[in-house]
């Protein structure tokens, strides 16, 4: 994997072309904070403050904005393919992607939505109060989730196998849709900001105060991997390749051959020349 992209504040994106060795700005041509990216196919879609969705489709050269009518502040995206997603944000705001424009979602509920994933006919978005909620048969459906902190990620390997993480150290499994979610014990009490699955047994989060936790058992127990003193907001990987990203333009490149069953792989700083808060 050697092509990559970070974001942050105030339009601020970077594209790596070499695995991380070396980055470049790119115009995004908008001053609106990003909050994450999504690369599907040839098309990468960024999402940020005031309804910004924008997408390119030659690699971030040239990016297009949507039309979303609102000012919602997007907080993540998900796509099945490049032509059927989802975009989640601020006042409960879902809008759902049809390959040609962004559609507005009835939620029935005004909770800020921090994160979704989308696996085939199905969807999960998660928020605050304890909000999960699934996309079934064109309707979003609350789950029950007996908390109230708030999710800020949520991931699935599978229609059934899923995690959702979120404020002080929660770390919940799923193992039938997202019908009954478990409680794990993370051994943390800070902000689990990202997570990302490897494989069912095979689990990595990031942590608000620079912490990476892994897990090689299927989240039961897990390992943690101090890495910075910046803020860590995401992760992602192709293979056993990949990046950390966080505060203060903090990026990590970890990469390991034996990922399946290692603890700790060896993380590298990636010193890229800026110093925007990175968050996806």
């Amino acid at each position: 994997a050697t092509l990559g992209y970070a974001v942050g504040e105030g339009g601020a994106l970077f594209v790596t072309y070499d695995g991380g060795a070396t980055w470049t700005a790119v115009t995004t041509g908008t001053v609106e904070n990003l909050t994450g990216v999504s690369v599907i196919g040839d098309a990468v879609f960024i999402t940020g403050a005031n309804g910004l969705i924008c997408v390119s489709y030659d690699g971030g050269i040239s990016w297009t904005p949507f039309v979303t009518n609102t000012t919602a502040t997007f907080y993540g995206s998900s796509f099945v393919n490049p032509y059927y997603g989802f975009a989640v944000g601020s006042g409960g705001t879902i809008c759902i992607w049809n390959g040609t424009t962004w559609v507005a979602q009835i939620t029935g509920t005004g909770v800020t939505f921090n994160s979704v994933f989308a696996y085939g006919q199905y969807a999960w978005a998660v928020g605050a109060n304890g909000t999960i909620c699934k996309y079934v048969n064109g309707i979003w459906v609350p789950q029950v989730t007996n908390t109230t902190i708030n999710f800020l990620d949520v991931v699935f390997w599978n229609a059934d196998l899923g995690f959702a993480v979120g404020a002080n150290g929660t770390i919940c499994k799923t193992t039938d849709g997202g019908t009954t979610w478990v409680p794990l014990n993370s051994g943390v009490n800070f902000d689990i900001t990202g997570c990302k699955i490897y494989s069912p047994d095979v689990i990595w989060v990031t942590c608000a105060n620079g912490t990476v936790l892994q897990s090689i058992d299927g989240g039961l127990t897990w390992s943690i991997i101090p890495i910075a003193i910046d803020d860590l907001a995401g992760l992602d990987y192709i293979g056993c390749q990949g990046f950390l990203v966080g505060a203060n333009g903090a990026a990590y490149q970890f990469s390991s051959t034996v990922c399946t069953v290692a603890i700790n792989p060896p993380y590298q700083r990636e010193y890229c020349g800026f110093y925007q808060n990175l968050t996806g």
